[in-house]
């Protein structure tokens, strides 16, 4: 299976779900994870430390890489606000484009303004991921509901705001992984993870 996930709009958490899609397809398979964004985000993460089950891949490496190992499954973390021509080679090219977004009225913005592009171009396999949502869900399910209203294919499952993704970038882990400074597992870990298994199982 090929996974893209992209966003016209910065800070909606595309690299953390590519992350955490990557381990969710790792978990059924071997799993390469291609870091597309000039700010080399997932390879970053992948440097911090070595919790990963998959590899990451810089773009520059990917044809090399996928032709010699082969991956069951591919997670492309793309550049940043990709061009509208771009953006339909993405859809091209790809079994399913996941597009981040919160639930905030500029990043719906946003969202709508891809998904136009998308459907111009006759492309119907993407599908989008809320991100980044408050822990009492009222204003995902309002969201939820919007787009679902549009037509526009959602996960059922949502990714809520927790601490433990910043902790766990920083240790180069997944969220589950997180500790604190003490060594002490972050309290919201858990729960965090179990989001992405929940969209792992939407897959």
């Amino acid at each position: 299976m090929r996974v893209t996930i992209t966003s016209l709009k910065g800070g909606v958490g595309k690299t953390v779900s590519s992350i955490h899609i990557a381990a969710c397809l790792a978990m059924r398979g071997k799993t390469a994870l291609i870091d597309g964004d000039m700010n080399q985000s997932s390879l970053d993460w992948a440097r911090a430390g070595d919790g990963l089950p998959f590899e990451v891949v810089a773009i520059a490496d990917a044809r090399k890489y996928l032709t010699s190992h082969k991956p069951d499954h591919i997670v492309v973390d793309t550049a940043a606000a990709p061009s509208d021509d771009s953006l339909k080679i993405l859809a091209r090219d790809t079994d399913l484009l996941i597009l981040p977004t919160k639930p905030d009225a500029i990043s719906l913005r946003a969202l709508i303004k891809t998904i136009k592009i998308l459907k111009d171009a006759k492309a119907n396999n993407f599908k989008v991921l809320l991100t980044m949502v408050s822990p009492s869900r009222k204003v995902g399910e309002m969201a939820t509901e919007s787009l679902s209203n549009q037509g526009i294919p959602i996960f059922k499952n949502q990714i809520r705001l927790y601490s433990a993704y910043e902790i766990a970038a920083t240790n180069g882990c997944l969220v589950h992984q997180a500790r604190d400074s003490n060594g002490r597992k972050v309290s919201n870990s858990g729960i965090a993870w179990s989001d992405y298994l929940a969209v792992g199982n939407e897959l």
